[in-house]
């Protein structure tokens, strides 16, 4: 059967190339080996250009092709047969009206990320593997790191990908649709199929369609259609599946700048919206610059640990019995300094202007879209544990194969205790008793036992 399925994916490009002029031409994807993907991905990276000028991807030529396609499946003439692969247009808005790449680096006039894209699902069978996208990412970050706006808009890459492999599967089942109708024009008269046709006759996939409309039983034809129907369900279904894939999955972690700046716990509890702002800022400079993201964080990094981390140059008035400071702040590297030494100057240089809310502890904004976890490439276990005033409070990450972990740690002088363990619901324990109504724990001069269940809705 998988043959059978294969000579008819094979054989249905004969009929697209004669019944089709259209300018989306259909995708074939294959599925190498882990040993032919990597090697073939690590040529990739090593021979692709350094990315030029911003590009946008625009992906209305295949939206146009989805919907014109769809279309014409959808007429009666073609039976049950194709309705499987009829799907709601607003399903098609929904997905993929967010297309605009925006501006990333590009290579050959392409968004990189898109090419990363296309080479990781097309040469997995148009599958979207996890992990071995997550492994061609670092890949590609060992050669030139990947740039915090690529990293932002990979989940958008990957469905310009899935758009292009849904126009060419449309292309597809249009082409089939219109063999299935040469051959029930040959069924009543074989002397129908002549001229640009002729060559059908030759095609084990035309012949199995006749044969299957005319209810003629060949052990030889058997299955080629029907097997060549479920490969063209199994791409749909491919699709649709990485679509979910992607409503759950998070590529920050593939941002190798995050080593560097979750070190600093301004930075580790800042909004995501705040922390977009000061990593769009990494990327403006490593343009101005000419300089890898990374590089940069680096030179930031050392800055730091410098005399003038932190410096900023303030203007100080009186007026009707207030003072007003002025600051004057050159965004670069002191401005990233300034931030990363201060809350309240990365609150003020980077948190949107135009979402602006009360300032909240970290530890109370649990939502993706509120801020995203501290992620470092190796995936390092990070306690979260901060004790600011004598307060803890407690905002752990744990890499999924860490089940949980015992911590001591000092706080004045007094050594303390925190385990960390995993559980259906978040729940704080001081020694045998559960604490309810607080996300803080007052440290003192005794010694305490600390547990905290870590919830499921926390750790993916």
């Amino acid at each position: 059967m998988e043959y059978a399925i294969s000579v008819g994916v094979t054989l249905i490009f004969l009929a697209i190339f004669i019944l089709t002029r259209g300018e989306v031409r259909p995708k074939y994807p294959r599925e190498l080996d882990d040993e032919q993907f990597y090697g073939g991905f690590e040529k990739l990276t090593k021979t692709m250009p350094l990315p030029t000028k911003t590009s946008k991807t625009d992906g209305q030529r295949y939206l146009t092709s989805i919907n014109k396609n769809l279309r014409k499946i959808k007429r009666k003439k073609y039976g049950e047969r194709f309705s499987y692969f009829i799907i709601d247009k607003k399903h098609i808005k929904e997905t993929f009206a967010r297309l605009n790449m925006g501006a990333l680096p590009s290579v050959d006039g392409e968004a990189r990320a898109v090419k990363i894209a296309r080479y990781c699902i097309d040469n997995s069978g148009g599958k979207l593997d996890m992990d071995r996208f997550g492994r061609a990412l670092e890949a590609q970050n060992r050669v030139r790191t990947l740039t915090f706006k690529e990293i932002d808009n990979m989940a958008q890459a990957i469905k310009f990908v899935l758009l292009e492999n849904l126009a060419s599967l449309y292309v597809k089942l249009v082409a089939l649709a219109k063999c299935e109708g040469v051959a029930v024009a040959y069924i009543k008269s074989p002397l129908s199929v002549s001229g640009k046709y002729k060559d059908m006759l030759r095609s084990p996939l035309f012949l199995s369609m006749c044969a299957d409309i005319a209810g003629y039983k060949s052990e030889k034809l058997y299955g080629i259609y029907d097997g060549t129907m479920a490969g063209l369900k199994t791409e749909l279904d491919r699709i649709k599946s990485a679509l979910k894939i992607l409503d759950r999955e998070d590529f920050t972690p593939y941002y190798t700048p995050l080593e560097i700046f979750d070190k600093y716990e301004t930075f580790a509890s800042a909004g995501a919206d705040t922390k977009k702002n000061f990593l769009s800022l990494v990327g403006e400079l490593s343009d101005r610059e000419n300089l890898d993201e990374f590089l940069i964080a680096i030179r930031v990094d050392k800055y730091m640990s410098s005399a003038s981390a932190g410096h900023m140059n303030v203007k100080r008035l009186n007026f009707a019995g207030r003072k007003i400071c002025l600051i004057n702040q050159k965004k670069d590297i002191s401005m990233l300094g300034a931030a990363l030494s201060s809350h309240y100057f990365m609150e003020l240089f980077f948190r949107p202007t135009n979402n602006r809310i009360n300032s909240r502890s970290i530890t109370k904004i649990l939502d993706f879209e509120n801020t995203f976890e501290p992620i470092y490439k190796f995936r390092t276990v990070n306690f979260g544990i901060s004790a600011k005033d004598g307060r803890l409070t407690l905002s752990p990450r744990l890499p999924k194969e860490v089940e949980g972990a015992d911590v001591a740690f000092r706080y004045g002088g007094v050594r303390h205790i925190l385990r960390l363990r995993r559980g259906g619901e978040r729940q704080l324990y001081l020694g045998n008793t559960l604490l309810k109504g607080t996300s803080e724990i007052k440290l003192s001069s005794r010694p305490l036992e600390i547990t905290l269940i870590i919830g499921d809705e926390e750790e993916k």
